[in-house]
């Protein structure tokens, strides 16, 4: 049965493909996730590894070159997303939330001016909250005029 699969996927058959993806979709995406902590990222990565079967599906040979093909290809989507100089940024702040009040750590963080947000926070809420009581009773132009 497997072996049919590959003579349809070499045919191109796209239904060829979608089966070899549900039988290795999970084992991709737990060897992505392993090695990228972002599970968008790794659903993009195993997309685009059948993508790249689906390109070369001609030089397949057997059940087992596809599978270590899918996992090779898997792997170096992985390592090749974390070389991206576009994904520094994303992986120092990903790094930096997986500690608890990773703020403490940062140069120049004071609690004392985050206790002072909160407080202007509650207070311009506040401030909000007066101002949506008082809407209904406006004219429509000055309403109108308040939203904007």
């Amino acid at each position: 049965m497997l072996e049919k699969e590959i003579e349809l996927l070499k045919k191109g058959d796209p239904i060829a493909l979608d089966q070899i993806y549900v039988r290795h979709k999970r084992l991709l995406f737990w060897i992505g996730k392993q090695i990228v902590d972002d599970e968008f990222v790794v659903e993009c990565l195993v997309q685009d590894v059948f993508l790249k079967l689906w390109e070369y599906c001609e030089k397949i040979e057997s059940p087992d070159h596809i599978f270590f093909f899918l996992k090779l290809v898997m792997k170096h989507s992985c390592y090749s997303h974390y070389r991206k100089p576009k994904n520094k940024f994303f992986r120092s702040v990903s790094s930096l939330e997986s500690y608890e009040n990773y703020q403490s750590y940062l140069a120049g963080y004071d609690p004392a001016d985050n206790i002072q947000n909160l407080i202007d926070h509650d207070r311009q809420q506040h401030y909000f909250d007066e101002i949506i009581k008082v809407l209904p009773l406006l004219s429509v132009e000055r309403k109108h005029l308040i939203e904007l």
